[in-house]
């Protein structure tokens, strides 16, 4: 896209979705690049239904909880918050004035939250943040697969992961090293129905850095998963835009 097609797509709408991921290890069998494939292509779906310009997915988040794991790289929160807000700026200065963040990676949650509040507080435009893995697990825990699991939290690498990227990029998925969960847990409170927060590190969950199952996981399931938190997330966008 050229700045001359930037500026005619204003003349149609002021809202731009920005995707955030991360690069972090997604055990044996999944990419670096998972969180942003997925952020990716929710937001392509969400485009699509509502007719908005999808911004560069932004591929480095907030993982400092795996670093003890090869090729994971992490922003300090106050980088990632710094980033955002010199893109924010940006796009701001230009006419941009709904800023609607899709997030692929848990970690970056906090630092989003201040960024949506800090973009509203100090550039006077709204900012909105959409979580995948929270809107993915409503639909996975209706699935038939997902009934037979306990009702938990998305965790990592498991089967609601592995299942999207199965559906993004098959290619990129490494099946036969797919392992079942691991048997070294040493914080099972990140299993359960916990209503605190706890920090961890990967390597607290077990040596392969998946966390849950991703055994039994498919491609029609993640299609599934996919389309259901893009209609959610759309569905959220069109709500907010009829009080603009």
């Amino acid at each position: 896209m050229t700045w001359k097609e930037v500026k005619e797509l204003l003349t149609n709408t002021d809202l731009v979705i920005i995707p955030t991921g991360s690069t972090e290890q997604h055990g044996p069998h999944l990419p670096l690049s998972t969180d942003s494939l997925i952020a990716q292509a929710v937001s392509i779906r969400v485009g699509k239904l509502i007719d908005a310009p999808i911004f560069p997915v932004l591929d480095i988040g907030h993982s400092i909880e795996h670093l003890s794991f090869p090729g994971s790289i992490s922003y300090t929160p106050e980088t990632m918050l710094a980033v955002i807000r010199d893109i924010s700026t940006s796009l701001t200065t230009h006419g941009f004035k709904h800023l609607v963040f899709i997030n692929g990676h848990g970690g970056n949650n906090a630092v989003l939250e201040l960024s949506i509040q800090w973009i509203r507080n100090n550039l006077k435009f709204w900012a909105y943040l959409f979580n995948i893995g929270e809107i993915a697990q409503e639909k996975w825990n209706k699935s038939k697969i997902g009934a037979q699991d306990n009702p938990r939290k998305v965790l990592h690498a498991d089967k609601i992961e592995t299942s999207m990227v199965l559906s993004i990029a098959p290619d990129k998925v490494k099946q036969t090293r797919i392992v079942p969960k691991s048997g070294k847990n040493k914080t099972k409170i990140l299993e359960s129905s916990f209503i605190g927060s706890l920090g961890w590190n990967a390597k607290d969950m077990g040596d392969s850095g998946v966390i849950g199952d991703p055994t039994g996981a498919t491609s029609l399931e993640g299609s599934a998963l996919l389309d259901h938190v893009a209609t959610r997330i759309s569905k959220g966008i069109k709500s907010a835009q009829k009080s603009w």
